[in-house]
């Protein structure tokens, strides 16, 4: 269906944003027309894209743009969707403007239409699209970066004009930075929980602060009742502003932009702007009049307008913020903590040393951004994991014999907070935040953080006993679910998760179909079932022998595995093979009715082989397949 939209949008209109769930992630949301117009958005990690669900008030078409110019159409990138009544169809187009005129068609459509309807005069629409498009028309979305938005719609779907139209009174964030669209060349602040809180001004003043060992840094979170600035401060004596390092941040209250400046002062005078700015804004928020500050320095910064925060030192804090004002020219309320207070502990807490553990099996996810190792101790029946993944939040392992909607999973979920690690044992009946179990069965053996990574490494009983924990049998296959969250130890949601393609097995059978014995070899003999279905008395028999190994050879001999066919014609039996690597050696023996042949295959590790050995009769060829598992006594790798 073909738009001929003209839109002239203007800034109007007061902005509600609240905060919401949209697909159980964090989203945002917005009103316009008095809340005839809603607009949710929401970043999807996974994917890279952003999607948007629009109800408004209408039958017609609705648009939604964005811009970082709030007049004249300029530089607009725009999606225009409804749902025709007269054809029963939905519709979504990919637009863009750069004036006062008809918005054009794009040649790249970016947008996916998820689902549109109209009902009872309410048309809905659910649409994504990719944060990176590399569409020179479209408005690339990047982490942190602040866009208006623009709105149209009009009661009919294909009239040239709208009837309504408007801007955001303010710029709004898409992709907070807490979430990035590419891997951030520098490590991320390590989650320090912030464990460390003051309050001053009864409340309406909070501050927190946490210690980032790795990257030996301070941060510091301020909320506090009021549209104006904030400040905080450190200094060794707690009156007349002396040698007093600040910082000072807040939001504008015109243009909404969110701002932090490195200060310092010495006596009764307004502070003044260091040369060297040592402090790294992380977030800023102003809702509801209230402001919030995230940031961040280093520890030891090297300019003498600065505190250097030693180990185990002491520093009084002041704060100060006026009720309104985003000019620091006075205070409406300040004032100093009542104590002295340690910013860096004098020990900070060593990881523990990780066990020497040599793990014999391995799978990874995502190119290796997560890996899992383990190794199973006959002699304790305990199943011993280490999982690694690139991440400075929790990581989490489930096992399942479903693969969908963390059905019947058991999962444990580990990590590092505040230089201790931690594990949990959880149980998921259903897509939904994980049941922690009554009974606590896996047991922590090291976790360590560092450069952006967590590796944990627990044990557990492979029967424990307890109905809510899966009970792992040798032999027998599960699939594996996994899943990290970058920033938060908080379980509330991931940043990556996923399932092994297919099931794994995480005990092997002892040998496999291979009897261990002390003599220098072993037989196992496997019956397959009649391959001449008219003759009672033609069978097949896979009969698999290890020779001894010398314990000074580096390198493991060949197992020796013997297919034997009996064939109830006089026609030859023919013998190949197929998926076998490496290329088996082959024996193809004339045989008589009655006789046997053999095919042979020779095995180097323990691996697995399939052997096909087609028999040619008379009147039909028959095709029996045998699986075989060979494992040396030992393997040299």
């Amino acid at each position: 269906m073909k738009f001929l939209l003209f839109l002239s949008f203007l800034i109007s209109n007061h902005v509600i944003s609240l905060s919401a769930r949209l697909s159980g992630r964090t989203a945002n949301k917005l009103q316009f027309d008095n809340g005839k117009f809603k607009v949710r958005w929401n970043y999807l990690p996974e994917s890279q894209e952003i999607e948007f669900k629009l109800r408004v008030k209408t039958t017609g078409y609705v648009a939604l743009g964005l811009t970082r110019t709030n007049s004249g159409m300029e530089d607009l990138d725009l999606f225009v969707g409804g749902f025709d009544g007269y054809l029963q169809t939905a519709y979504l187009e990919d637009r863009h403007a750069t004036s006062l005129s008809s918005p054009t068609f794009d040649t790249n459509q970016d947008y996916t239409l998820i689902s549109a309807s109209e009902h009872k005069g309410i048309t809905k629409i659910h649409c994504r699209r990719k944060l990176i498009t590399n569409d020179d028309k479209d408005f690339q979305i990047k982490a942190g970066e602040k866009a208006y938005f623009a709105w149209a719609t009009h009661p009919r779907d294909y009239l040239q004009y709208h009837t309504k139209r408007g801007y955001s009174s303010q710029m709004h964030v898409l992709v907070p930075l807490m979430f990035p669209t590419t891997p951030p060349p520098t490590p991320s602040p390590t989650p320090s929980s912030l464990t460390n809180k003051l309050q001053f001004n009864n409340g309406n003043f909070n501050l927190t602060w946490g210690y980032l060992s790795e990257s030996q840094e301070i941060e510091f979170k301020v909320r506090a009742k009021t549209t104006g600035y904030v400040a905080v401060g450190m200094t060794k004596t707690n009156y007349g502003m002396k040698d007093l390092d600040l910082f000072f941040a807040g939001v504008t209250s015109y243009s909404r932009t969110v701002y932090l400046k490195d200060k310092h002062v010495n006596g009764y005078k307004a502070p003044r702007q260091d040369a060297k700015q040592d402090y790294t804004l992380i977030s800023g928020s102003q809702f509801g009049g209230i402001t919030t500050i995230h940031c961040k320095r280093k520890l030891i910064t090297n300019d003498n307008k600065d505190i250097q925060i030693q180990a185990g030192e002491k520093v009084y804090f002041a704060f100060a913020t006026h009720y309104r004002n985003d000019y620091l020219s006075y205070h409406t309320s300040r004032g100093y903590s009542s104590q002295m207070y340690e910013i860096v502990p004098a020990a900070p807490p060593t990881p523990p040393i990780a066990p020497s553990i040599v793990y014999d099996k391995e799978i990874s996810f995502r190119n290796g951004i997560y890996r899992m190792f383990w190794k199973f101790d006959s002699t304790t029946n305990e199943l011993f994991f280490k999982l690694r993944a690139r991440a400075n939040g929790w990581v989490g392992l489930g096992l399942s014999n479903k693969n969908r909607h963390m059905e019947e999973m058991d999962v444990v979920i580990a990590g590092v907070k505040d230089g201790h690690g931690y594990i949990g044992d959880y149980f998921s009946y259903q897509l939904a935040v994980p049941v922690k179990d009554q009974k606590q069965d896996n047991i922590l053996l090291s976790a360590t953080e560092s450069d952006r990574t967590t590796t944990v490494e627990f044990k557990r009983k492979i029967a424990t006993g307890d109905y809510m924990d899966l009970q792992i049998k040798p032999g027998k296959s599960y699939y594996i679910g996994w899943a990290y969250q970058s920033f938060s130890d908080n379980l509330v949601y991931h940043s990556l998760r996923g399932y092994s393609e297919q099931k794994v097995v995480l005990i092997e059978l002892n040998g496999s179909s291979v009897t261990s014995t002390s003599s220098s070899s072993s037989t196992t003999t496997q019956e397959i079932p009649p391959y001449a279905p008219t003759s009672s008395s033609s069978s097949t028999t896979t009969t698999q022998e290890i020779p001894p190994y010398a314990s000074s050879s580096t390198t493991a001999k060949a197992a020796s595995v013997k297919v034997q066919a009996t064939p109830t014609s006089t026609k030859l039996m023919q013998a190949t093979t197929s998926s076998a690597t490496p290329t088996p050696s082959l024996q193809e023996p004339t045989s008589a009715a009655g006789t046997s042949a053999t095919t042979t295959v020779t095995i180097t590790k323990t691996v697995t082989k399939t052997v096909t050995t087609t028999l040619i009769m008379p009147t039909k060829t028959t095709t029996v397949t045998v699986t075989v598992t060979a494992t040396p006594a030992k393997i040299y790798e």
